[in-house]
């Protein structure tokens, strides 16, 4: 979870994917899972690392919080996306 706001799943491949009544999403995961969702973000193996990002100064970067997992190193964010630098907001897959 992101700060117990969004449910990431990790390790899984999605076998199918359909429409519900309601036009949500039923996903059926490759862990035996069926899982009804209002949004899907999927990640094709790219391993982020934030020490990459070239518009970034170095210096800002030193003062970024981060935390690494078996995706790459991500900022550090609080539930409202803002990392440990005040005023610096990420999105998305950094």
């Amino acid at each position: 979870y992101v700060d117990g706001k969004i449910k990431e799943t990790s390790g899984v491949m999605i076998f199918s994917a359909g429409q519900t009544r309601d036009r949500r999403l039923l996903l059926r995961l490759s862990s035996g899972e069926e899982r009804i969702v209002d949004h899907l973000i999927t990640a094709t193996g790219y391993r982020i690392d934030i020490r990459k990002l070239p518009f970034l100064h170095e210096d800002l970067l030193q003062d970024i919080a981060v935390e690494e997992s078996g995706y790459g190193l991500f900022p550090r964010l609080d539930r409202h996306f803002e990392s440990s630098l005040p005023g610096l907001f990420c999105a998305g897959p950094l």
